[in-house]
């Protein structure tokens, strides 16, 4: 014999032989509910045969490979560490145990790990889920622009559920057409849902668990119409206006939200968009030193229209552009990198851009001229990467000119995307008078 974490077990055996098969063990198994000393008296229980109800108190953790346990509550013993349920996480799994279910454990081998008791199921039939908190509705998302996924907080028993999805009510004039079960989602599908619109989604509470509990509350969650990413080019730039109020004007190419795009000047963000929504053909213009009433009129951003602060009152604002202001004191003119990322954090668009064709670029430059080139964004005209990368004389021999060469105020030349071509090389673009608001020529 030996002891292995207070396990007293056989470590070798001889001269094996068996008397019997089939023998009933009932008259071994003890109902220990109301026992006080399973803890306390642990060296008197490990190993003998068991049975007991109790209600599980914790969350489960890990307890060994494959195993996890958590702390359960009886008659006789509640909120002790030592006392912990254990089993299969497959077992906790297909039952769905969480705490709060109260359960009938045994008959089984009462279990330990030091001075931990940890009754123990080994096999399915070990336990049995006799009730458990009722389950309700965790949130909804819409995953694109009809299926709308629907978390509970269990199992969802798929029997319960109609395959025309009636049980899930939506306001705003959604509708749902369909419904299927995975574990504790429904994915349910929608009547066409408008960008940006809130819903709120309500479940009837004939749909259940695998116990059979119907759906209590909270019932319901509110989630937002699908918003569907907007493709979006840099469309003109001038980093050389007085004062810093230089600008970034953005080219709209399919509709969607702009909620969470970023742009970046080299290797840092200089806005966050939120609250934006916009359609094929938009301008959305960017307005740096927005801190300045040189350079913003005290401006807000506008995400109602693009007339929202009309420049009848707002002279630094375009009327025809959706106007966005950056506290960034004004983008660098000697090499630089501009770039839009999506709420992904892809890269919709890049351009490299320079004030001559050779010499040397910022570190901070040529990290981000890495970046575009290895997501796509950039390369050289016909196709490919320099050697060594976009660093110095091949950076600035590959990008755009003329950074230092434009207008000092918001008219008169600047960079400019020459129509609707997007080859992600300075053959894109050339300089031209401005066109701030308006398609370029």
């Amino acid at each position: 014999m030996g002891t292995s974490l207070g396990l007293r077990q056989a470590t070798q055996i001889s001269n094996f032989s068996r008397s019997a098969t089939l023998k009933p063990v009932a008259n071994l198994v003890q109902n220990v509910s109301a026992a006080s000393d399973l803890v306390s008296a642990l060296d008197a229980y490990e190993s003998e045969l068991i049975s007991f109800s109790g209600t599980i108190s914790g969350s489960f953790t890990s307890a060994g490979t494959g195993f996890e346990s958590a702390m359960i509550n009886t008659v006789g013993i509640s909120g002790d560490s030592n006392f912990r349920l254990r089993l299969p996480a497959t077992i906790r799994e297909a039952n769905d145990l969480a705490s709060g279910c109260t359960i009938a454990l045994g008959p089984t081998p009462m279990w330990r790990n030091a001075a931990q008791a940890q009754p123990s199921a080994w096999t399915g039939p070990d336990v049995e889920a006799i009730s458990c908190t009722a389950p309700v509705v965790v949130s909804a998302l819409a995953q694109s622009a009809t299926p709308v996924l629907v978390t509970f907080s269990r199992l969802i028993d798929p029997a319960s559920v109609e395959p025309g999805g009636g049980q899930f009510v939506f306001d705003n004039g959604l509708t749902a057409s369909a419904a299927v079960v995975s574990g504790r989602t429904v994915t349910v599908t929608t009547s066409a849902q408008v960008l940006g619109q809130v819903y709120l989604v309500t479940v009837q509470n004939t749909v259940t668990d695998t116990l059979g509990s119907g759906i209590q509350s909270p019932n319901s969650a509110a989630f937002q119409g699908f918003e569907q990413a907007a493709q979006v080019l840099i469309n003109e730039i001038n980093a050389n206006i007085t004062s810093g109020c230089d600008l970034v004007e953005l080219r709209v190419q399919s509709s969607g939200t702009m909620n969470g795009f970023q742009l970046w000047e080299r290797n840092a963000s200089v806005l966050t968009f939120a609250g934006l929504n916009v359609v094929a053909g938009d301008i959305v213009i960017v307005h740096f030193n927005g801190s300045s009433t040189l350079c913003s009129i005290d401006s807000p951003n506008e995400t109602t229209s693009k007339s929202q602060y009309p420049s009848a009152s707002f002279t630094k604002n375009y009327d025809t552009a959706w106007d966005w202001f950056s506290v960034d004191s004004g983008l660098t003119n000697t090499d630089n990198v501009i770039t839009l990322y999506d709420m992904h954090g892809l890269i919709q668009d890049a351009v490299f851009l320079a004030d001559d064709a050779t010499g040397l670029a910022a570190a901070t430059t040529e990290t981000q001229a890495a970046a575009a080139a290895a997501m796509g964004e950039w390369e050289k005209v016909g196709g490919g990467i320099p050697p060594g990368g976009f660093i110095d004389d091949d950076f600035r021999a590959h990008a755009v000119l003329d950074l230092n060469g434009t207008s000092t105020s918001a008219v008169g030349v600047t960079i400019q995307r020459a129509g609707n071509t997007d080859t992600n090389t300075k053959a894109d673009w050339g300089m031209a008078e401005h066109t701030w608001g308006l398609l370029n020529q």
